[in-house]
């Protein structure tokens, strides 16, 4: 026969099983812990998806209504057409603007860089300038100094939050000089002191014309009761004026939400 177990043995053999217990507790709720996090990510990575889904629709909406009515598109109406679609449950604001009426930072007066950076970045704006002169000085004629917005960000050793603040204005896409007056917006005139002259509104003979040609900043934003992300789709598009293709994408980027 075998001896009995000491109460000591017990006691043993009881604490052992709790621990066990509180283990084997401890690891399940871990577990159901990372599942929560894990449905939890995947609902809001797939409300992201949705969202960018409905952006990119909105400005194929866009690009569509351009092509088939030209510079008849409500879209086309400068300085800036702005207006709001509803897309899968998205409420969507577009806004598009001819990059003509915005600054090049490649190819743009020197004096007009430096109004508008002055303006934009304040104290900052003279370093920005003399670095992006250094950049385009050391540009082959006939070459645009900047491809990308990537490229005029590091050129110009700007921030987050000078980038953003200051691509509202720019472009690399004109090939101006100058913005044109009646495609700037009233503020951008204004820190320029562009002449605007009068607003004139579109002639029949131009509302049937085509805006083959011409480049486009079309930016989407999801304005929907309770949608947490803000970020801004923003793309410049030139119209073609061929069939195939009707455009071309010169830019593409989502702007984060303080933009």
């Amino acid at each position: 026969m075998h001896a009995p177990l000491s109460r000591s043995s017990n006691g043993f053999i009881l604490l052992h099983t709790l621990w066990l217990l509180l283990a084997t507790s401890a690891l399940v709720a871990g577990v159901l812990a990372i599942a929560s996090r894990a449905s939890m990510d995947l609902a809001l990575a797939e409300q992201a998806a949705r969202r960018e889904l409905a952006q990119e629709s909105a400005v194929a909406l866009v690009i569509h209504d351009i092509l088939i009515r030209g510079s008849g598109s409500r879209w086309l109406r400068p300085p800036l057409a702005t207006d709001t679609v509803d897309i899968e449950g998205h409420r969507i604001l577009l806004t598009v603007q001819n990059v003509s009426g915005l600054v090049d930072a490649g190819t743009g007066h020197t004096k007009v860089l430096a109004a508008l950076l002055a303006e934009v970045l304040d104290v900052g704006g003279a370093n920005a300038l003399a670095h992006i002169g250094t950049a385009r000085g050391k540009t082959v004629a006939g070459m645009r100094p900047f491809s990308t917005y990537a490229e005029l960000r590091a050129a110009a050793h700007l921030s987050d939050r000078d980038f953003n603040a200051l691509y509202r204005h720019v472009t690399i896409f004109s090939g101006r000089s100058l913005p044109d007056p009646l495609l700037a917006t009233p503020g951008l005139a204004t820190v320029l002191r562009l002449n605007r002259g009068a607003t004139q509104p579109i002639s029949a003979m131009e509302a049937k014309g085509s805006a083959a040609g011409s480049t486009y900043r079309i930016e989407a934003v999801s304005v929907s009761v309770g949608d947490p992300g803000r970020q801004t789709l923003s793309l410049e598009v030139t119209i073609t004026g061929r069939l195939r293709p009707g455009y071309l994408i010169r830019s593409w980027q989502y702007l984060p939400p303080d933009a």
